[in-house]
């Protein structure tokens, strides 16, 4: 102490003690300072219920911060098991969220296996549970953030209740409970939030290749009209053409992906609906739904409608006539009858100058050749 005295004697340092700072001041610095470990956007709560008189699916909406809260009672118009109905009041709990707004998502279930399978943890070996599984994960993609907890169950007795009601599709009181109708996120042609599960077209017309007796007569009737502008060339379907080379023919989620990568690929230009289905044509593919497909390719594409140039092609051809110089070129017209006027005049004779737009009227009581040659 004393070397450092003799140190930091040559500076001119005065010491002062620390003065008390007040208890307010110093909680009101760590409220400034600190924030809680609270999760920010929708709290979700799901539950499902599967008995005989049915299934349904129970969805709690609550965006933190406010008291209001969103209701669901769904009923699924099917038989599900209990795995089945979890994994539906999952999606359609986020389905209802992505409507609402939702970015960032904490949801709660009580089931502990659907939580695990959807989170990776726990292996899933059934095909149909895997597909339920690869849905969810889709659907979580589209948020910012979705965290997905597992709930004892006395904790998720509302959204059991709901699950109840809409299992036993029951009039409710409330006004605040919502009962809607779901469908069933496996069913063939539904589409939810891009996936899609679909029946490939071409199946059934190489069936009936490989096999043209197979079926009732009607049905080989129906599809021997359609085949016959097919061919097989080992296991790959082409449409045959007799003044262009054969096409190969996609299913739907190819022909999406064709499209995507001629419209907006690395050498794709953002051409239009017609132009795209030109390229596609000539890039020697098809499916029976192209052309609808690549209008609406086209009218969804966010940076053709946001940078897309104006359209000012005029309805009809233009016709285009010029002058040199004012007063070379007249436009003539003669228009009424219109309402009588001052000396019986319902006529009026109008030239229009080419050049100038200048305009001159008059209005005469009859269309005779000594007055129009009176007002040139």
């Amino acid at each position: 102490m004393v070397k450092w005295a003799v140190e930091l004697g040559q500076f001119d340092i005065d010491y002062e003690s620390r003065i008390a700072i007040k208890g307010q001041a110093l909680a009101d610095f760590l409220q400034e300072t600190t924030r809680a470990n609270e999760v920010a956007g929708w709290r979700i709560f799901v539950d499902s219920a599967s008995n005989s008189m049915g299934s349904g699916a129970g969805v709690i909406l609550h965006k933190i911060g406010e008291d209001e809260e969103a209701e669901y009672a769904i009923k699924l118009p099917f038989r599900a098991s209990n795995n089945e109905a979890e994994y539906e009041a999952v999606i359609h709990g986020l389905k209802l969220a992505a409507i609402a707004g939702a970015r960032r998502v904490t949801m709660f279930s009580d089931s502990q296996l659907i939580v695990q399978k959807i989170k990776g943890e726990f292996e899933t070996k059934d095909n149909r549970m895997n597909n339920y599984c690869e849905i969810a994960r889709v659907l979580m993609e589209e948020f910012d953030g979705v965290d997905l907890r597992r709930i004892p169950r006395e904790e998720n007795t509302r959204a059991d209740f709901l699950a109840k009601v809409g299992s036993m599709d029951v009039g409710c009181e409330s006004r605040k409970v919502q009962i809607i109708i779901g469908e069933p996120s496996l069913s063939v042609g539904h589409e939810i939030w891009g996936v899609t599960e679909v029946q490939d077209w071409r199946a059934e017309i190489k069936n009936y290749l490989l096999d043209r007796n197979q079926g009732s007569s009607r049905e080989i009737a129906r599809l021997s009209q359609r085949a016959k502008h097919f061919c097989l060339d080992g296991d790959i379907l082409y449409k045959r053409g007799y003044i262009r080379p054969h096409l190969r023919c996609l299913s739907i989620q190819e022909g999406q992906y064709v499209l995507r990568e001629i419209h907006e690929g690395c050498c794709g230009d953002h051409v239009g609906g017609r132009a795209l289905i030109t390229r596609v044509l000539r890039s020697r593919y098809f499916w029976p739904t192209m052309r609808k497909d690549a209008m609406q390719f086209v009218q969804k594409c966010d940076k053709c409608q946001k940078h897309g140039p104006l359209i000012h092609v005029p309805g009809e051809d233009m016709t285009i006539i010029t002058a040199p110089h004012p007063f070379t070129q007249w436009g003539i017209a003669i228009v009424g009858p219109l309402p009588l006027a001052s000396g019986q005049r319902k006529f009026l004779v109008v030239a229009v100058d080419y050049f100038s737009k200048w305009v001159e009227a008059t209005a005469v009581a009859k269309i005779t050749d000594t007055e129009i040659m009176k007002f040139l």
